[in-house]
């Protein structure tokens, strides 16, 4: 997948607020607090603020692991 960065797999990126929030199970808000707030890895494939976003399963995954307050 040419939008992909890294060589990382389809099954392995998150299209959507919804779809991150979801792997995180949380609410969409709570998601893009921790963005904003406590850098969650999200990117945005134009590079502005209101552009769609995806995220990287792996990233976040360490990301949790580095921000062990937040796994419940």
């Amino acid at each position: 997948m040419a939008n992909v960065p890294n060589g990382h797999q389809k099954s392995d990126t998150l299209n959507s607020w919804k779809e991150i929030a979801r792997y995180l199970n949380r609410g969409v808000r709570t998601v893009q607090r921790w963005e904003r707030d406590l850098r969650l890895p999200v990117r945005r494939p134009r590079g502005t603020k209101r552009s769609a976003v995806f995220a990287v399963r792996s990233e976040i995954d360490a990301w949790l692991r580095s921000c062990p307050q937040l796994v419940s």
